[in-house]
């Protein structure tokens, strides 16, 4: 697991709808997989390419694989 785990608590601090239970992850998996990609060699061209939704989050690459592959 990667990122922050919510509160599952109903009515919570993370329930997006107050009481209903709707949980919004604090991490995608188009970042994480971002990552994973780099990893194997996938160049910063490709990898926007196959994850174009990661212009939406602002910690991208999340830099979690450590490898000189992926860079800084």
């Amino acid at each position: 697991m990667y990122g922050t785990l919510p509160d599952l608590t109903l009515g919570g601090d993370d329930d997006m709808t107050e009481d209903r239970g709707r949980f919004i992850p604090t991490t995608s998996t188009a970042q994480i997989m971002a990552d994973v990609v780099k990893w194997f060699g996938i160049n910063d061209h490709d990898v926007n390419a196959l994850f174009p939704e990661l212009k939406n989050f602002k910690e991208t690459p999340l830099k979690f694989m450590k490898d000189d592959n992926i860079e800084a």
